[in-house]
């Protein structure tokens, strides 16, 4: 075990287990939004979610978007500052061009950095909601983000109030998140084949190694079971 833990693929297997791990959160924590804002809806338009004998129930349901608005923009930077530190140890042709097209010059995603900031350091955010019907009986439900409720606007980056000032009637978090998780699900879709490949030598051994010591492990084990508690119990 001292010997894999000095194994030069240690590191970037590592490293792809755990972005697997946050990215797995950040899916998980996406679809929840999206479920609550669709449960909301529900309620709002079948079950009389708005009456006042039904008060703690869409608080509760405000609070679950809200907590979990707080763990996508947690996990998304997660995500970036996991990237940078793989990249940092692995060389991976075209990483920078392609953060660079599509996420530092991305308005939705400085807004999503800077909400990050806002929510980790400032406040946790109370996104409103909104209930429209239209012709037909259509209806809708939105959780919006308003401006006048983002107090670090000001200091945002220039990318970030375009994203603000492109949704003047308020950011609609549901299209936000949805539309945020598919980019950074192809990121890391492509960003993971990309890190395979370059380090496709030393990741098959240190995995092999894995294997061959777990393997052992697992034998040593048994005999330990085998010798002392079964054969010497006449089990």
């Amino acid at each position: 075990r001292s010997a894999l833990e000095a194994h030069p693929g240690r590191e970037t297997h590592e490293r792809l287990e755990s972005l697997a791990s946050v990215l797995r959160l950040f899916n998980k924590t996406a679809d929840a939004i999206l479920k609550h804002v669709e449960r909301f809806h529900f309620e709002a338009h079948n079950n009389h979610l708005l009456r006042r004998n039904r008060r703690r129930d869409c608080q509760r349901l405000e609070e679950e978007i809200q907590e979990a608005l707080y763990i996508f923009a947690a996990c998304s930077m997660t995500l970036v500052d996991q990237s940078r530190a793989l990249t940092d140890k692995i060389h991976v042709p075209g990483y920078c061009g392609r953060i660079t097209r599509d996420f530092s010059e991305s308005p939705r995603h400085r807004f999503v950095q800077e909400l990050r900031v806002d929510m980790i350091h400032v406040t946790l955010h109370e996104p409103n909601w909104q209930l429209t019907w239209g012709k037909g009986e259509e209806r809708t439900t939105r959780f919006l983000l308003h401006a006048s409720k983002l107090r670090r606007l000001d200091r945002y980056h220039s990318l970030a109030k375009q994203y603000v000032s492109d949704h003047p009637n308020g950011i609609d978090v549901g299209t936000t998140v949805s539309q945020y998780r598919d980019e950074i699900n192809a990121l890391h879709a492509w960003l993971r084949e990309a890190v395979e490949a370059s380090a496709a030598d030393i990741l098959a051994d240190y995995r092999r190694c894995q294997r061959i010591v777990r393997a052992v492990g697992s034998r040593t084990w048994w005999r330990i079971i085998l010798s002392q508690v079964l054969i010497q119990g006449n089990r």
